[in-house]
């Protein structure tokens, strides 16, 4: 039983070195990946939550007015209200869904003894 333990310390040794050179020697190819995260899903985002407290486009010519309006009206008009409401059902359906089916698929590799030649 000493012997297996003793085993056990020196693979975690062995993993957690090994795991710690491969993080140093590749820690700059990170930022390629942010950068596209950057460009491609935070500017945009970044863009249309600006747009939402503005009463016109950025680059106009008449400037820029920070309001409140925007979101005032999605309140006031019945068609946006129904809108939002198609779209939250719809996310809560898409949720249930795949919570339903993907946790008895989880359950099931999780437990499945050998996965070699199923998958």
């Amino acid at each position: 039983m000493h012997d297996f333990y003793g085993k056990c310390k020196n693979y975690n040794k062995i993993f957690n070195y090994s795991m710690s050179n491969i993080t140093v020697k590749n820690k700059n190819l990170i930022y390629p990946a942010l950068t596209w995260f950057g460009i491609f899903f935070m500017l945009p985002l970044l863009i249309i939550f600006v747009y939402s407290f503005t009463t016109d486009y950025m680059f106009s010519a008449g400037g820029v007015k920070f309001t409140l309006d925007n979101f005032l009206l999605i309140f006031q008009k019945k068609h946006y209200l129904i809108i939002l409401g198609r779209s939250l059902k719809i996310s809560l359906i898409t949720t249930v869904l795949s919570i339903a089916f993907a946790y008895p698929v989880a359950y099931f590799l999780a437990k499945k003894p050998v996965l070699t030649g199923f998958l």
